[in-house]
């Protein structure tokens, strides 16, 4: 027996031998195995980054030493270390291990696949979804890897799971849009590697409109698809079921359909598109509506004159119009209707549903109707007096047999029978003929003999007054009539067969009409019916009478109607608006006029109107009077005002109740009520109150503080006499008011009185205060251009200033200047420390005279620049109006006009026409005007010195 120990780690093994001989079993034998160091193990691990990195262990057991062989030319005498192969193949190699005590060697071997095949993805890149589809790899190599497939936006997907390397792996994708998928694949040394890719999966969301979706038969709809489908997938072919059995194959988006039935319709659209990716959905978008018309009728062959019924058959129709052929219409569901006269009728109906939808039944030549037309004439139809003889010729067609009433008791089959009329009357003649189809059709006539009741007839017999009636007799060739219209009146006239007249009282009327010829034979006839003329009395009662505001007023109806009765009314209140009952009422807030107008209106239409104002009456002004005091035991006076008759609400402390004015002597404070009535019986109240007290309370005011001279108003209240004191500076010392004009502080008493109380004193102080005083100095006259001095004095002077003037070199110095040009008044106004205030003028007059002008009486004009030029000099002239010089010979050498003083340019050099001045005596003659406006007149001479 021989046993290779290969795999067992170095050690001692005991083997146990147990001879057997035909089923007997002997003592087991012992035999110790040492199998003895070294034992080769190794620990790699493939890294798989850096690519075809191995982690190298060795964890032999016994050995002294060891060699790596990696199998790429390569060695290592290390324990542990990390060897990089350089290319992608498949390397083998080992690890050796050895002993060195038992000189024995074991070695393990290395092998590892870096070999990368090829990978291709079958797949498409665009599906639909909900339907599966393949993904299948194909690998070119020896060596298939391990693959597994995930979805890059979601989790790895268990159903692709780790596979042996599948043939195709089927997934369906439930939403739209593009799915990155990645394919991981496992390599013989365990490495993973990546590829990714897309799929688009989509499919068309089918949905669709359609226009209009509602309407009447035949409805035209424009169906439109509306479906998306994924980006890179378009719908290419429609397919459409309309639900009314039409279908369509369409490759456009919009495709119409014409529904010729109603109802409501389940559309279906199924769509593909460029992948085949189909989708459908049904919608019922379109209702469409039709009513159906019908009819029949039990007679289509009536006689002209029946009435014959349509019955209506139609269906879901609402409203209906018919038209019978004749002109006749009709809206009646099943109407009734009379042809009158003969011929062939088309009828047509058309129904009308809910929606407005209609349909129209038409039966041409569907009623055919017939009658005879039947007439005759009399040769002799009328008589004054009796027997009438008379012939019937027959002149009817279309009839073939006849009937007569004579309208006497006679009657006659044949077609021209004849009648002897032997009384008074008015005989009704009827001829009816029948025809073929036993349709029957009547004439008339009269035979008269005059005299009978009716003879005449007359419109209207009933109506309200006035009432004008048309009188028409049924005779001819009389060759006399009378009217007696029944009221007083009669009508006298040659023949006439009408006749009209006014009733314009009410009441009941039966005319006559009386006949007579030339040969004395005369009848009458009475009417037949009774003329009834109404008539409306309006009237009505109002409560109360007359009105007073802030009334109610009821108005009740008292109208009359002679042969009716009174069915409506109309109030117009003063708002315009209109009660239409009986009896109303309005509230009147406002005194004034208002307009009331009342209309009636009787069961025959009758009216009457009444128009009147109501007067609305303002309530009285009552004043009880002014509420006072008196003392306890004392009367009060009360005396009201503003109405006729006064009454006092019941009181013991009165002395009367319906008096006015009455006496009051109340112990406690009471109020009394009045009530004032007015001529028109409109009533107000009012109230005034009595007071009671034992001791007079007065209050005085008045105290003051003021100026001199100013007037204070002094006022006691509380009592019904007063007396002031002292009586200094009072207007009256014996009134409630007095004015206080004292002339220093005075203190002023006052003592109230009323009636039995106990007077009051009361004080008032009215404090003065001095004026100040003032002198503004005298007035003063000075010459234009002055400097006038204005020095005020005074006492009790603490504010001054003169009133403004621009001519004042200070208005707020007591003492001031002005320069003076026009008489002037300057005002000065002071006030002492309590605001006490004077004044004071002073006037200022200016004057004007020649010495306010300025002549030299020689000149120099010699040009030196010294006294070379004559010309006025001075103030207060307001222009030169004329400046002359004249020679001793009275010739006028120089002359200025309209000149101001001062100006050289004006001035005289002393030449003359041109000459040099000469030394001469020059005489001057100035006129001017000063600025008080006073002229001035100035005469002299000068002398030119050479």
């Amino acid at each position: 027996l021989t046993h290779l120990y290969i795999d067992q780690v170095p050690g001692v093994f005991n083997v146990k031998v147990t001879p057997e001989y035909n089923g007997c079993i002997g003592m087991p034998a012992y035999v110790t195995v040492t199998v003895d160091s070294p034992k080769a193990i190794k620990v790699d691990t493939v890294l798989c980054s850096p690519l075809r990195t191995v982690h190298f262990g060795d964890v032999s057991l016994g050995d002294d030493t060891h060699m790596w062989v990696f199998g790429d030319g390569a060695t290592s005498t290390l324990k542990n270390l990390v060897h990089t192969y350089p290319l992608p193949i498949i390397y083998t190699g080992y690890l050796a291990t050895y002993n060195i005590k038992s000189g024995c060697r074991d070695t393990t071997g290395l092998y590892f696949d870096f070999t990368r095949p090829k990978t291709i993805i079958n797949y498409r890149p665009k599906v639909c979804d909900f339907i599966p589809d393949t993904l299948s790899t194909v690998t070119l190599g020896s060596t298939k890897p391990y693959y597994l497939f995930a979805d890059a936006d979601l989790s790895a997907r268990s159903h692709f799971g780790l596979s042996v390397p599948p043939d195709g792996v089927q997934d369906t994708f439930y939403n739209s849009g593009t799915h990155h998928l990645m394919l991981y694949i496992k390599y013989a040394d365990n490495c993973l590697d990546t590829m990714y890719f897309s799929v688009n999966s989509g499919k068309p969301v089918v949905d669709f409109n359609a226009t209009p979706t509602t309407g009447c038969a035949p409805l035209s709809v424009n169906f439109t698809d509306a479906s998306v489908d994924s980006p890179g997938f378009t719908p290419t072919k429609y397919a459409w079921t309309f639900g009314d059995g039409g279908t369509a194959l369409v490759t456009s988006k919009v495709v119409p359909h014409t529904f010729t039935t109603g109802g409501t319709f389940s559309t279906k659209l199924v769509v593909t598109d460029n992948y085949g990716c189909v989708d459908s959905n049904t919608l019922n978008l379109v209702t469409v509506w039709k009513p159906k018309a019908d009819f029949y009728t039990l007679d289509q062959t009536p006689c002209v004159g029946d009435n014959i019924q349509f019955v209506n058959k139609s269906i879901d129709g609402v409203t209906y119009s018919w038209s019978f052929g004749d002109g006749g219409t009709s809206t009646v569901t099943s109407p009734w209707h009379t042809y009158t006269a003969n011929g062939n009728y088309t009828v047509s109906l058309t129904a009308t549903d809910v929606h407005g939808c209609t349909d129209v039944a038409t039966f041409v030549n569907y009623i055919a109707t017939s009658q005879p037309s039947v007439s005759f004439y009399m040769l002799d139809s009328f008589s004054i007096c009796p027997p009438l003889m008379t012939n019937f010729h027959n002149t009817s067609t279309g009839a073939i047999y006849y009937a007569w009433d004579l309208g006497d008791g006679n009657y006659s089959s044949a077609v021209n029978p004849s009648d002897i009329y032997t009384a008074i009357g008015y005989y009704t003649v009827t001829l009816t003929g029948t025809d073929a189809q036993g349709c029957m059709a009547t004439a008339i006539g009269h035979a008269s003999i005059y005299g009978y009741l009716g003879g005449f007839s007359y419109t209207p017999l009933t109506g309200c007054s006035p009432l004008a009636v048309h009188f028409k007799a049924l005779i001819s060739n009389v060759p006399n009539i009378i009217w007696d219209f029944s009221d007083g009146s009669t009508s006298k006239a040659a023949f006439t067969d009408t006749a009209d007249h006014v009733y314009t009282l009410p009441g009941s009327y039966v005319p006559k009409l009386i006949l007579s010829d030339n040969s004395g034979c005369q009848n009458s006839s009475i009417g037949v019916d009774t003329i009834k003329v109404d008539q409306v009395t309006p009237g009505y009662t109002s409560m109360p009478h007359p009105v007073c505001v802030k009334s109610t007023v009821a108005f009740n109806d008292t109208s009359t109607s002679f042969f009716s009765t009174i069915t409506s009314w109309a109030w117009t209140m003063p708002d315009g608006s209109v009660n239409t009952t009986a009896a109303t009422t309005w509230y009147y807030d406002t005194p004034g006029t208002y307009p009331m107008t009342f209309v009636v209106t009787d069961g025959w239409g009758c009216t009457g109107t009444l128009k009147e104002d109501i007067i609305v009456h303002p309530l009285p002004d009552v004043d009880a009077g002014k509420d006072t005091v008196i003392c306890l035991s004392d009367k009060a006076t009360l005396r009201a005002t503003g109405a006729e008759t006064y009454s006092w609400t019941a009181d013991a402390t009165l002395s009367c109740v319906n008096c006015n004015p009455a006496q009051a002597n109340p112990v406690v404070a009471t109020t009394y009520t009045v009530t004032g009535t007015d001529k028109y019986g409109c009533m107000n109240i009012d109230t005034v109150k009595v007071s009671i007290i034992t001791k007079t309370v007065s209050h005085a005011t008045g105290d003051a503080e003021v100026c001199r001279g100013v007037v204070v108003s002094l006022l006691d209240s509380g009592g019904t006499s007063y007396v002031w004191t002292p009586a200094i500076g009072l207007n009256n010392p014996n009134i409630a008011n007095p004015l206080a004009t004292p002339s220093s502080t005075q203190r002023y008493t006052v003592i109230a009185y009323l009636g039995s109380c106990i007077p009051d004193t009361e004080v008032v102080w009215v404090t003065v205060h001095q004026l100040p005083t003032v002198n503004a100095g005298e007035d003063q006259r000075l010459l234009e251009g002055s400097i006038a001095q204005l020095d005020a004095t005074g006492t009790l002077i603490e504010k001054f200033s003169w009133v403004h003037d621009e001519t004042l070199t200070c208005d707020s110095c007591l003492s001031t200047t002005a320069t003076m040009s026009l008489t002037t008044t300057y005002t000065i106004n002071v006030a002492s420390d309590f605001g006490c205030k004077a004044s004071d003028t002073v006037t200022i007059h200016i004057y004007c005279d020649n010495s306010q002008l300025f002549l030299p009486n020689t000149f120099t004009p010699n040009g030196d620049g010294q006294n070379d030029l004559f010309y006025p000099r001075g103030i207060g002239v307001s222009i030169v109006k004329s400046f002359r010089i004249y020679n001793r010979w009275g010739q006028l050498l120089f002359e200025r006009s309209n000149i101001k003083l001062n100006d050289v340019s004006n001035a005289w050099d002393g030449s003359y026409g041109g000459v040099a001045p000469r030394p001469d005596v020059y005489v001057y003659v100035l006129d001017a005007l000063c600025a008080t406006g006073e002229p001035l007149n100035i005469k002299g001479d000068v002398t030119i010195i050479r």
